[in-house]
């Protein structure tokens, strides 16, 4: 499946150049577009971390596992 990386690392350009607020809500729609992207669900749950919004980040790193439970980051 073809998950659009370009617009990932778009998104991943932009938290990483501090725009974090607009990259957290932009991986968010992303991730409603691919739901099961793994890449895409850990990059959110670590942007949850830095932005303090642990709950967020916890709930996302379980969804890794509920997707693959072999996924070593998580």
């Amino acid at each position: 499946m073809d998950f659009n990386s370009k617009k990932l690392n778009s998104i991943l350009t932009l938290f990483q150049n501090g725009e974090r607020k607009t990259a957290y809500k932009k991986m968010k729609d992303y991730i409603n577009l691919y739901p099961t992207n793994i890449i895409a669900i850990y990059n959110y749950a670590f942007m949850s971390e830095k932005l303090n919004n642990l709950d967020s980040a916890i709930n996302n790193y379980k969804k890794i596992i509920k997707i693959n439970n072999q996924h070593w980051q998580s």
